[in-house]
């Protein structure tokens, strides 16, 4: 019986089906070629020393894994053993993923501390202090749960104007770690935030693992705004606490931290307005007795002789400022005589007559130049003449000499070139002649 290739590919599906032991399987590896798609789907592939298995996780299953994988990451799969029948090749469907043992997690959370120690993000001189005033609390954390109304009733005994603004965010999971960066950066861009607290309640290293993901601490540590950390119990320590400014042990002790009472804000205000009333009466007391004394010195002043003392200043003033102008006036009339004369001195007719005769000196002289350039250059035709003259063959023939060509115009200039019979033209210095060799005798025969 001969089967085509997807009938094969589908019998084979169906018999992995169908198999009770591949159909409920835990797998043990390593996690290598982790791909989150875009769609939900997660593809990774689980590696031992000898072999590796594909494998797939539909977005459901994802959105229960209760930390999130990573690369190079210990773990056991749970799921089922399938075929793909388009490309002929099996895989696990995993239906949930777990890490093999807390010690891969606890070597994780090891390796960033370090790392984000280095760079300095936990670094003491980096924290910021809480106010001592705020106009509203932010907090980041799930919006179901003992958390949120914990924070709540707090801040409301504390100080019932407290305005909160609750950003709400999954505290676990997939997808947990980005949404909780994403909301303190909210938070720290709104002008009107104060505080902001990041929260959860307690749970294994596995639930609180979105506040060790690096991208939380450092939104945490990018933040302008004072964080107060509250995640898990008092004996936790997440990443998130160590680069926050201020870490509480519970939600309900962060909130205390975080919102001043208002009792003891009303106190001070109180104490500050005895202050200024105390101030404000030394100061009244103080202004009092300046002006009692002041006063008391006018009393002793003669005003008569202040006007006289005022009446001989004004005078002086007067005398200094009559001669200030005179010697001012005669200044500009200096001046104006300066420059009219430097006015008269550039009177644009005279540079004009100047450059006129300027221009005419400079006519005649490039006249000049002109001649002695058109004789030097009459004397150097000549010379070029008289050269082409000696040069020229017709002089040659002057003297004698015959110029010989054959019957197609070239000339002869060997006798080598000649036969017995043959017509030539002899050209002559007046004139020309046909001729007929007789007879060619060369020179050495």
């Amino acid at each position: 019986m001969v089967f085509s290739v997807s009938q094969i590919n589908e019998y084979v599906r169906k018999s992995l089906q169908m198999d009770p032991i591949l159909s409920q399987v835990e797998v043990r590896g390593e996690i290598s070629n982790l791909k989150f798609h875009q769609s939900g789907l997660l593809f990774f592939t689980l590696k031992d020393e000898q072999a590796s298995i594909s494998c797939m996780m539909f977005q459901a299953d994802v959105m229960r894994l209760r930390s999130r994988p990573f690369e190079g990451m210990r773990a056991t799969a749970a799921g089922s053993i399938s075929l793909y029948v388009k490309s002929g090749q099996y895989r696990l469907t995993a239906r949930s993923i777990r890490a093999d043992g807390l010690g891969v997690l606890y070597e994780r959370l090891q390796i960033l501390t370090e790392k984000l120690s280095r760079e300095g993000l936990f670094a003491q001189e980096r924290k910021k202090t809480l106010p001592g005033v705020i106009d509203t609390l932010g907090v980041v954390t799930s919006p179901t749960g003992a958390v949120i109304h914990d924070i709540i009733n707090v801040s409301m005994r504390r100080n019932p104007h407290t305005q909160i603004l609750l950003c709400p965010v999954k505290v676990q999971g997939s997808g947990a770690a980005e949404e909780i960066a994403a909301a303190i950066d909210l938070l720290d861009s709104l002008e009107r935030v104060s505080v902001i607290i990041v929260a959860r309640g307690g749970g294994s290293i596995e639930d609180l693992w979105a506040f060790n993901e690096e991208i939380v601490a450092r939104a945490c540590a990018r933040c302008h705004k004072p964080i107060v950390s509250a995640i898990g119990h008092e004996t936790d320590n997440t990443l998130c606490d160590l680069a926050s400014d201020v870490r509480a042990p519970t939600p309900s002790a962060a909130a205390e931290l975080a919102v001043p009472r208002l009792d003891i804000l009303q106190a001070k205000v109180d104490q500050v307005r005895q202050m200024l009333s105390r101030s404000m009466r030394e100061r009244i007391g103080l202004e009092q007795h300046r002006l009692s004394v002041a006063a008391a010195r006018l009393r002793l002043l003669n005003p008569r002789e202040k006007m006289r003392e005022r009446y001989a200043a004004l005078t002086r003033e007067k005398q200094n400022l009559e001669r200030a102008v005179r010697l001012r006036i005669e200044k500009e009339k200096s001046m104006l005589q300066l420059r009219s004369t430097t006015l008269r001195q550039q009177y644009p007719g005279k540079r004009i007559a100047d450059a006129r005769w300027r221009l005419a000196q400079r006519t005649v002289q490039m006249r000049r130049e002109m001649h002695r350039r058109i004789r030097l250059e009459q004397d150097r035709v000549v010379q070029q003449e008289r050269e082409l003259q000696l040069l020229s063959p017709f002089a040659v023939l002057k003297r004698g000499y015959v110029i010989v060509e054959n019957t197609e115009g070239k000339p002869v200039a060997a006798a080598e070139e000649l036969q017995t019979g043959q017509q030539i033209r002899m050209l002559f210095a007046d004139g020309e002649a046909d001729a007929s060799i007789l007879s060619v005798i060369r020179r050495g025969e």
